[in-house]
């Protein structure tokens, strides 16, 4: 990591893409309407920082650790978030995009999705206990060997999971959404 440090810091309207991101340590910071996609955010540190309405798609995220970064109507399309440094990983998403990102292996317990589009996103050997994933899309999203004791699927739709390869142990779900989970046994479902 450099030794570039920024603190309470708003960034608003800037075009990253393309300009090169400076990494380093980014804490109290507020990021509205900022392109960062394709960035390179390896190796840097955010703190208590948000992003606002900002694009993020595609960022790389090796060796990055984000403690209680709050994303907010933002978009994170294609993002790979296993590099990122699993004991500083705190994230919160409200209204983002999300879809076609993975997060294969990720200890996410401590974050929250909430009306997020999560379409196609890799939640294989993920630790989601405890996490809120209320009222999000999760078509085609990939679950296995997934850790979803006490998850929040409160409103969660399009959800296809297998009790039998995930731990769902006092999950919360939501009728119909719910029979996303009884899926692999071919029910044919009456009046």
């Amino acid at each position: 990591m450099s030794d570039h440090y920024v603190e309470d810091q708003q960034f608003e309207g800037i075009s990253f893409s393309g300009k090169g991101f400076m990494s380093g340590h980014y804490q109290d910071c507020f990021f509205v309407r900022c392109d960062l996609s394709g960035v390179d955010l390896s190796h840097s540190i955010f703190e208590d920082v948000r992003f606002d309405q900002c694009n993020l798609t595609g960022v790389r995220t090796e060796e990055t650790a984000f403690r209680n970064v709050k994303f907010v109507d933002t978009k994170l399309l294609g993002i790979d978030w296993s590099p990122v440094r699993a004991m500083f990983l705190e994230m919160h998403f409200c209204d983002c995009q999300l879809d076609l990102s993975s997060f294969y292996g990720c200890s996410l317990k401590s974050s929250s999705f909430r009306r997020c589009s999560l379409r196609e996103v890799d939640f294989v050997n993920t630790n989601l206990s405890g996490v809120a994933l209320l009222d999000c899309n999760l078509q085609d999203a990939q679950f296995e060997s997934t850790d979803m004791k006490g998850a929040d699927l409160t409103g969660a739709h399009n959800y296809i999971i297998n009790p039998e390869i995930n731990v769902l142990n006092g999950a919360k779900v939501s009728w119909p959404a719910a029979s996303g989970l009884l899926h692999q046994y071919d029910l044919k479902w009456g009046d």
